[in-house]
Parts: C-alpha cells; sequence; structure tokens
C-alpha cells in the first residue's frame, strides 16, 4: 500500500507546471521575455507593454504603476505585486 502512495505522489508532481511559481523581477530594468517568465498572470504581451511604457516614460516608481500598462488590472496587481522590484 506504501509503495502505491508513493507511486502516486510522483505520479502527481510529474503534472506540476514548470513556471506556476513566481519569482520576483526588477521591472525597471529586465526585458519582455524575462518579466513574462518571472511574473504570474503576465504573458509576452503585456510584458512588452510594460517595457514600451517604461522606455516612453521613464523607470516605475511604484509597483502601483503598472496599473497605467494595458493588460494589468487591480486583480493582476494582486497577484504580482509581491514579486515586483524597482531599481
Amino acid at each position: 500500500m506504501k509503495y502505491i502512495i508513493l507511486a502516486l505522489t510522483l505520479a502527481s508532481s510529474l503534472f506540476i507546471a514548470p513556471g506556476v511559481y513566481a519569482v520576483s523581477v526588477d521591472v525597471n530594468t529586465a526585458d519582455a521575455e524575462t518579466i513574462a517568465d518571472a511574473l504570474i498572470g503576465v504573458g509576452i504581451v503585456t510584458a512588452s507593454s510594460i517595457v514600451d511604457y517604461r522606455t516612453q516614460n521613464g523607470p516605475f516608481e511604484s509597483a502601483q504603476e503598472l496599473m497605467k500598462v494595458k493588460g494589468i488590472g487591480e486583480k493582476t496587481m494582486k497577484e504580482i505585486e509581491a514579486d515586483v522590484l524597482l531599481n
């Protein structure tokens, strides 16, 4: 019985998708691919918009300023805020 439980535990761990866990990222220096890879719920299109916004307006002064970027709303902001670095 314990071997069945062990086998099921190991099998279920194979179904955890890579990149499920967020990683902190500096949105003032990272490229779009790095931002998309690091922040859960932010895809390459939104990450590219973050880089474009930064290029046009200068570095972000607060994480909340990301909400000025198309694709970043309150829900996404709540999910990513702890992982946003500003240097």
